[in-house]
């Protein structure tokens, strides 16, 4: 069998009430090599007149296809290919919200967490609701390994989208802290990120196309007494999100920060601050993990470099850029007790 290459595509008017091929909604179209098998002497000038895939009105999707040297056949078939989605956090909470949306989306699912089993019964809810088995990778990404492996895990598959949403806070003063934890906490919620970004950002440059979206938090705005790292990291999370988003302007590639704040999800209680002001305190506004998803989602896919969902966070965020660090710091302090 000889080679072909793509030669164009071509995307052109189709007249109201041509026939959906396909339930996708067009994203990246390829040639595939298929079963069925197309004589070369069934061809004029070996240029075979290859069928158009149809979409959704009034578009379709015109390919043709140069043929070099002499060929037997010719087998070639085409479909929509779904975009992919990488999410790391995805077990639960905020990320596994996300990966309902993208799976509604008609996404292809990639789930990254640390608990296996959790992992595994989320990844078949997804398959109910999309129909499509999600992969799954079950990492700890406090091991510092984890960003290398899962990338040489995922060689050859085009990541689309990239959510760095795995992370985890721990209450209490600072000096009372497990070493360990507080180490762990920033390679999970600083450097596994950082190194995520780095590992498949180049391909989504090379292909113009791709969407980051790193999860921040409203603490990302201030320090943080008694949650000293986790309030750190956010603010690193921020700040870097914003610094390459900026870098990439104008390069197909948006990198968006999702703020929120208080979100209802396992988070408190590993974080044992469920018992605290910033918890308990109601009128602050606990957002579900649903709500705060779905607003990040809109906000990745328009572009935008800061997303912080709700009316009460966006306030309580403009009236910390207004207030004296001094008091501002008091104030996180007063919240994070309990």
């Amino acid at each position: 069998m000889s080679s072909a290459d793509l030669y164009a595509f071509h995307l052109i008017s189709a007249p109201a009430g041509i026939p959906v091929s396909e339930s996708h909604p067009l994203e990246r179209c390829c040639v595939f090599n298929a079963e069925a098998q197309r004589s070369a002497e069934d061809a004029e000038d070996n240029r075979p007149a290859l069928d158009v895939l149809w979409l959704r009105p009034p578009v379709a999707l015109c390919a043709f296809v140069r043929i070099r040297g002499p060929v037997s056949c010719l087998p070639f078939y085409y479909r929509f290919m779904p975009q992919t989605a990488l999410i790391t956090g995805a077990s639960s909470g905020i990320g596994l919200e996300l990966a309902r949306i993208f799976a509604r989306n008609h996404c292809d699912l990639i789930l990254v967490a640390r608990e296996s089993d959790r992992l595994r019964q989320a990844a078949e809810d997804l398959q109910q609701l999309s129909g499509t088995q999600p992969r799954v990778i079950p990492r700890d990404l406090a091991d510092p390994q984890s960003p290398h492996g899962i990338h040489a895990e995922l060689a050859g598959v085009p990541v689309d989208y990239l959510v760095n949403n795995a992370g985890f806070g721990l209450g209490g003063p600072f000096s009372a802290m497990d070493r360990q934890t507080g180490l762990d906490m920033i390679q999970v919620n600083v450097t596994s990120l950082v190194d995520l970004t780095r590992l498949f950002l180049p391909a989504m440059l090379v292909r113009k196309s791709g969407r980051i979206m790193n999860v921040a938090s409203t603490a990302a705005f201030q320090p943080g007494p008694l949650m000293a790292i986790y309030y750190a990291t956010k603010a690193f999370v921020l700040s870097f999100t914003e610094a390459i988003a900026e870098e990439l302007t104008g390069s197909g590639v948006t990198v968006t920060a999702l703020c929120p704040g208080p979100t209802a999800s396992d988070f408190q209680r590993r974080a044992a601050i469920e018992h605290v002001k910033l918890v308990k305190n109601k009128s602050l506004g606990m957002m579900s993990s649903r709500a705060v998803a779905e607003i990040g989602y809109r906000g990745m896919m328009q572009g935008k470099v800061i997303v912080i969902p709700g009316i009460m966070n966006k306030l309580g965020v403009q009236s910390l850029r207004l207030g004296p660090r001094a008091i501002v710091r008091k104030a996180a302090r007063k919240l994070q007790e309990s």
